[in-house]
């Protein structure tokens, strides 16, 4: 009997996909499918790389998650239409650094750093190399750019909270701003750079408060808070914008 119901079970489970297809106006939409084991009901969301995720509790029917999706059509096509594209770090693309937008200038020269000046009363980035390379300049500059400035904020909380920050580390992640180990760890997205220099003092703020409370418990949004007494200014404006950073590809 319990190898009949343990059969049926991982039936059940293969028939889960993962991905579907749900037809939204004119355009096919391909949805991520995935079973999380502290789930509780149906999940659809979009996470910042723009590709929608339906999410099943454990043991969730496929024809549940099925037309739960179809229920959704209206939520998903109203989210869809705000989102944005790839965009690339091309010759005379305005990328935003600390906030400010910045034209994208290539020098032409094959050696030399990425300088920050102004030209016809507009912000803008000189960038060495080859075509082929030269976002990867970009960047490259750009990470080292968000390292300085992170390392700085996570030692500020760091000191407040009263705790060891042991590596930072900058990484390329498509849905995420940052996460921290127990070991001290923290991990950060370059592209916080291109926000508001408030907006990445509120992810340092938030991972170093991690070293302080592993969880997101409201004992945990108290010690962002009391290093952060503005937190919800960050917080807030990475909800609203954040899809639009994370759209900046590298190639």
């Amino acid at each position: 009997m319990a190898d009949s119901l343990r059969t049926t079970a991982l039936f059940f489970k293969s028939k889960i996909p993962p991905s579907t297809e749900i037809r939204i106006a004119d355009r096919t939409v391909s949805v991520a499918v995935r079973t999380h084991a502290r789930a509780r009901s149906y999940r659809l969301s979009i996470p910042h790389d723009g590709t929608p995720v339906l999410t099943l509790p454990p043991g969730g029917r496929w024809s549940d998650a099925e037309a739960f999706l179809q229920r959704q059509t209206c939520w998903l096509a109203e989210r869809l239409d705000g989102t944005t594209g790839p965009v690339s770090f091309a010759d005379g693309v305005l990328v935003p650094l600390r906030g400010i937008p910045h034209r994208i200038i290539a020098t032409g020269k094959l050696r030399g750093r990425v300088e920050i000046s102004e030209q016809d009363g507009e912000k803008v980035l000189f960038v060495p190399g080859e075509p082929a390379h030269r976002a990867r300049r970009l960047v490259d500059w750009l990470k080292e750019e968000a390292a300085r400035e992170l390392k700085l904020r996570s030692a500020h909380h760091a000191a407040g909270l009263g705790v060891t920050v042991r590596s930072i580390t900058m990484r390329d992640q498509a849905s995420r701003w940052g996460s921290c180990s127990s070991s001290g760890s923290l991990n950060y997205n370059w592209r916080l750079i291109l926000a508001p220099p408030f907006v990445l003092d509120y992810v340092a703020a938030h991972e170093v408060a991690h070293l302080v409370e592993m969880n997101h418990s409201p004992a945990f949004w108290a010690t962002v808070k009391r290093t952060l007494p503005e937190m919800d200014r960050g917080r807030a404006w990475l909800k609203t914008h954040g899809r639009e950073l994370m759209a900046f590809r590298a190639n």
